[in-house]
């Protein structure tokens, strides 16, 4: 086969990546270790193969960074990003697990970071009304329990959490709604990405980042903006 190479992973993902410098070295630390940890004998576990995965909780409103910041975490850790939609799932129970087993494994042979976006759908509590969905959820919390890699979870609405999964997630990282300042940040960080800064000028790029901040607008909007722009121009 030709025109393979290894890939060339980008370690310096985050430091475009908009957070808490703590949360960002707490994240990236929690990754390494535990894939170190994997290496290591079972010694210790109650039950071989069980409880093993790192499970990490991002939430908050929409387009502040949830997604980016598990994409960034896997790119500086040297790990492929597997991401995992529940919305493209079947959702027939026993397809569901079979697709579950499946999509688990595959993370732990490419030894890859697993995302679940949107994850509200597993995570918001269970009710006695919705049977169907109650057993999505159990077949979820069933096949995380054996699951041994690491798995990143993204939510809106964290305060409907079903309390089984409080037991699961290891950390929680918050997101709130974009600040003056983060927002400024955030435009800064985009316009001086990928070398638009040298061909804008720094003038430009200060005017632009002046003017259009007052615009109440979230991340992925501001990057929705700029690309429209740059498309235009």
């Amino acid at each position: 086969v030709d025109n393979l190479q290894p890939i060339e992973w980008n370690k310096d993902a985050m430091d475009h990546l908009v957070l808490d410098t703590r949360k960002k070295d707490m994240l990236k630390g929690l990754v390494r270790h535990h894939s170190s940890r994997n290496r290591r004998s079972e010694r210790g576990d109650l039950i071989a193969g069980k409880g093993r995965s790192l499970v990490i909780l991002l939430h908050g409103p929409p387009g502040v960074g949830k997604t980016l910041t598990a994409e960034s975490v896997a790119e500086a850790v040297g790990k492929p990003l597997l991401a995992m939609s529940i919305g493209e799932m079947v959702w027939d129970e026993t397809q569901l697990q079979e697709r579950l087993k499946t999509e688990f494994q595959r993370a732990i042979d490419w030894d890859a970071v697993l995302l679940l976006d949107e994850a509200d759908v597993v995570l918001e509590a269970r009710s006695f009304e919705d049977v169907r969905r109650n057993g999505i959820v159990s077949i979820f919390l069933r096949e995380l329990e054996y699951y041994q890699g690491v798995l990143f979870l993204t939510t809106n609405r964290v305060s409907t959490m079903d309390t089984a999964f409080q037991s699961r997630i290891q950390i929680g990282v918050g997101f709130r709604s974009m600040t003056p300042k983060i927002r400024a940040d955030v435009w800064k960080q985009l316009l001086t990405l990928n070398g638009r800064d040298e061909i804008l000028g720094p003038e430009a790029v200060k005017s632009i980042q002046t003017r259009l901040n007052k615009y109440e607008l979230n991340g992925r909007q501001i990057r929705n903006v700029l690309n429209v722009a740059e498309g235009l121009a």
